[in-house]
């Protein structure tokens, strides 16, 4: 049984579940926010793959520098990460 990796959408932190969890709501430990665990994640195969229109093949490889205002940059995530247990 893999665990299923994600974060927290209200303050970022990176949890972990068993798979069998998948679907449920529970509390971040962290921030106390209502989190549903996700399924765990599918491969996917090359059928969903569809080629880019023409148009776009003008502006492939092209690279658009943005400068961000150091007030703006995200703070590097926490580290640590939380293992979600189900409770017998």
């Amino acid at each position: 049984m893999a665990d299923i990796n994600f974060d927290c959408p209200g303050c970022g932190q990176n949890l972990d579940a068993p798979d069998d969890m998948a679907g449920v709501e529970i509390e971040c430990p962290v921030c106390g926010r209502g989190v549903t665990i996700p399924s765990p994640e599918v491969e996917q195969s090359d059928e969903g793959i569809r080629e880019a229109p023409e148009s776009l093949d003008q502006t492939k490889g092209s690279t658009v520098r943005i400068d961000v205002p150091p007030e703006l940059l995200m703070p590097k995530p926490k580290p640590r990460i939380i293992k979600i247990k189900r409770m017998d």
